[in-house]
């Protein structure tokens, strides 16, 4: 017969995920750039994930932002506090329904990096020597100061500003 069907197979169950993965930075993680890149697991049959960060825990402080990425499971951070911690969270939704956040995890941002040249102590430097240092991502530029006191308070103290270059000549 062409009308003819067989039984149901047997019944099983399945249940959907839930929550996100969080994988970087690190929980506890220290000396982040002002930029972090967050990192999650990706979920399939989704639309996006609303994500937050904030200063509080809680994610109640006024630096709490709360974004919307779509489908891809990163996003970039922009213009954190230098020295400061940070939780951040995220959920991933579609048409129907939404899913809990994921674990709360937290980040400390970098306060100060690193001289590169000329090495601390340094003798026999050119009048116009170069001065070099860490690069940091994610910051608008740097301001810089030179003298020939270690309190940075005679009178000859040069002090400017730079944009996202890492190096001067002096």
């Amino acid at each position: 017969h062409a009308n003819d069907t067989s039984a149901y197979g047997p019944v099983w169950s399945f249940t959907t995920i839930n929550a996100i993965t969080n994988l970087s930075p690190a929980d506890g993680a220290i000396n982040q750039d002002v930029n972090a890149i967050l990192d999650w697991t990706a979920f399939s049959g989704i639309t996006g994930y609303l994500y937050q960060y904030d200063t509080s825990p809680t994610f109640n402080s006024p630096n709490l932002y709360n974004g919307t990425v779509g489908a891809t499971s990163q996003l970039t951070s922009a213009n954190l506090l230098f020295n400061t911690t940070y939780y951040w969270r995220v959920r991933a939704y579609h048409a129907n329904d939404t899913s809990a956040y994921g674990p709360v995890w937290s980040f400390t941002t970098l306060s100060s990096f690193n001289n590169l040249a000329p090495a601390n102590g340094s003798i026999n430097q050119f009048p116009n020597v170069t001065l070099d240092w860490q690069a940091v991502s994610g910051i608008t530029g740097y301001i810089y100061q030179y003298d020939t006191s270690a309190t940075f308070n005679s009178a000859i103290l040069f002090t400017g500003t730079l944009g996202n270059i890492s190096q001067i000549n002096a």
